[in-house]
């Protein structure tokens, strides 16, 4: 996977892996490797890490394997399904880690062709790694050009620069875009999971993008598992995954101790306003909450999957009820005004928009994913949050039917 990015996402799954580096030993099977290297990438050796649930074995890898001609391969022997990490570079204990290297998840009895390039791995084998090729492919559009803005975002500081010479507008436009692209490949891999969950090879290569993207709840994610990948092979690997969700949520919790849950969001809170500035023309959500109406309200993103794929029901929902006092209201987060307004045309949306709200709206509501469908009642409170699918054609029927 990716290099040089989120080490300690790394150095943490390594750490709570609920398998031990010795299992090996005992009536292993064999996990085949086969790879090769693109041009840019140039590594000698890798190094094989099997993570542990001793933290002494943290930075000592099971073992190493040559680079001849570009091509490396090695037959690897587990007991169980396994996270593995090849590595170019040594842990270093003092400096934590030169950069993440590749992580896969490992099972026994399969093989698996990895392409190595400078930023990412590319996938075939057999057929749990041919199913793990397909969700990569389909999220590798996100993914990439993700990593990409890191990386050069990386580069950038890593470049010697006087204190007065540094460009601080440039370093906040790059966080934003980064920012955006990180909701984008959040809400995919929700999304594809739902599609793929199902599917043994492309579930788990989606519960492997954690590293990638922490805000992932794997908790839920695993639960919708069906039993035979839930309780099958792959089980205590899942588990592994499921312990790092929950310390990486304690560590957050024990930092943040003030945190509650978001009261904005709640049923029966009154509505938190905003504005929106576009072409001089300033927009606010009060505009249409709180006039005496149903309104529900779309907080969304043209570059979002998931949220495109809730604009059918919501414009079945406008058309029908529209007539009965229903307003449907799209809010443009985190986009550019040209992209949202192509969006509204090429899926023939008909209700209105507020344009370029960026952060305004998930600031005055607390959320850090999209989409979110909010149904305000007349009086301006909240009659339901978090509507997704047939919630939203339910939620309308028991008002107007």
């Amino acid at each position: 996977m990716m290099k040089h990015l989120f080490p300690i996402m790394a150095v943490l799954v390594l750490c709570f892996s609920m398998q031990s580096t010795q299992a090996h030993a005992q009536s292993p099977s064999t996990l085949h490797i086969s790879g090769t290297q693109t041009q840019g990438e140039n590594a000698s050796k890798y190094y094989l890490y099997l993570g542990g649930s001793d933290a002494d074995t943290l930075y000592l890898p099971y073992d190493s394997v040559q680079v001849v001609d570009g091509q490396f391969a090695y037959d690897l022997p587990l007991d169980s399904v396994r996270l593995l990490t090849l590595m170019p570079t040594l842990f270093n204990k003092e400096n934590t880690m030169e950069n993440t290297g590749y992580s896969i998840v490992a099972v026994p009895g399969e093989t698996v062709q990895l392409t190595l390039t400078p930023l990412t791995a590319y996938y075939g084998g057999t057929a749990f790694y041919a199913d793990y090729a397909k969700a990569d492919s389909l999220l590798k559009p996100y993914t990439l050009p993700f990593m990409e803005s890191v990386q050069a975002f990386l580069n950038s500081l890593s470049e010697e620069t006087d204190a007065e010479d540094f460009d601080l507008e440039a370093f906040g436009n790059a966080m934003t875009q980064m920012t955006i692209q990180m909701q984008a490949v959040d809400s995919v891999i929700v999304a594809l999971f739902e599609q793929m969950k199902d599917n043994e090879g492309a579930a788990m290569y989606l519960i492997n993008q954690f590293y990638l993207c922490p805000s992932l709840d794997l908790e839920a994610m695993a639960a919708k598992l069906p039993a035979a990948i839930r309780q099958g092979r792959c089980s205590k690997c899942i588990d592994t995954y499921v312990a790092l969700y929950q310390n990486l949520a304690a560590l957050k919790k024990q930092r943040h101790p003030e945190e509650t849950p978001n009261e904005k969001m709640t049923e029966g809170a009154m509505f938190t306003d905003f504005s929106a500035k576009y072409k001089g023309k300033t927009q606010r959500l009060s505009d249409y909450v709180g006039k005496g109406q149903y309104v529900l309200v779309d907080f969304w993103a043209s570059w979002c999957l998931p949220c495109r794929a809730e604009i059918p029901k919501l414009i079945t929902a406008y058309n029908k009820y529209k007539e009965r006092g229903l307003v449907v209201l799209g809010v443009a987060c985190w986009d550019k005004p040209k992209d949202t307004l192509a969006a509204v045309k090429e899926l023939g949306i008909p209700y209105p928009q507020i344009i370029n709200a960026d952060s305004a709206a998930s600031d005055a509501y607390g959320f850090n994913s999209i989409p979110q469908i909010i149904l305000f009642a007349p009086d301006g409170t909240i009659a339901a949050a978090g509507l997704r699918g047939n919630a939203i054609t339910q939620k309308l029927a028991e008002i107007y039917e």
